[in-house]
């Protein structure tokens, strides 16, 4: 693959010259546009999708990524975002919080710290 082909297959504004990608980069456009078509689906019904599609799912993708790098599927997490899989790794969790922990019913401000259902 040439370098033509590697930029076409990303969406970019070539007009500006990205130089902080060491932490969050582009996408490229199959990915972008994959993501786009699976928000248009879930969009649809979110509450449906969360509950009944994505909820459901959890303990199977843990295990089939379990499987995927050889290891037991307790040993693996599934965590929000990076930066709360950063702040496990960096303070700890206590393990016996790991099961009965839920995620809190607000979507911005939560810190895993906070007492499940609430927000800080």
């Amino acid at each position: 693959m040439d370098r033509r082909e590697i930029q076409q297959a990303f969406t970019l504004d070539r007009t500006i010259i990205n130089l902080d990608n060491g932490g969050v980069c582009p996408s490229p456009r199959v990915v972008h546009e994959a993501l786009k078509r699976y928000l248009d689906i879930s969009n649809q019904s979110p509450v449906y999708h969360m509950w009944q599609i994505l909820e459901p799912n959890i303990e199977s993708v843990r295990r089939r990524l379990a499987s995927e790098f050889g290891c037991d599927p307790e040993e693996l997490a599934i965590t929000r975002n990076a930066s709360e899989a950063l702040e496990i790794a960096q303070l700890g969790l206590e393990r016996t919080s790991i099961a009965t922990t839920t995620a809190p019913a607000c979507t911005s401000g939560c810190s895993r710290r906070s007492v499940p259902g609430s927000c800080t």
